[in-house]
């Protein structure tokens, strides 16, 4: 998955910009999602998300809020 930091109305947060789909997170996450929160963390940019990931193993999970450019939240808990 790529994604991007860019200023939103409010500040800084992180945008989906791809997602294969033959990834883990393929048809679950789409470009242009916004990437609220991860682990119990508000994020407002990729070094926060690397740093979470930087901490887990495959087979851990990873709790993602995430919300959608008409404002829908959704919530994903993925596994590594």
């Amino acid at each position: 998955m790529d994604v991007r930091t860019v200023q939103g109305p409010d500040g800084p947060r992180v945008v989906v910009v791809n997602v294969p789909e033959d990834g883990p997170l393929g048809g679950l996450v789409e470009p242009g999602e916004w990437i609220r929160v991860v682990d119990g963390t508000i994020i407002t940019s990729v070094t926060q998300i690397r740093d979470i990931l930087s901490k887990k193993k495959p087979g851990d999970t990873l709790e993602l809020q995430l919300q959608a450019p008409d404002g829908t939240l959704s919530e994903l808990i993925v596994t590594l």
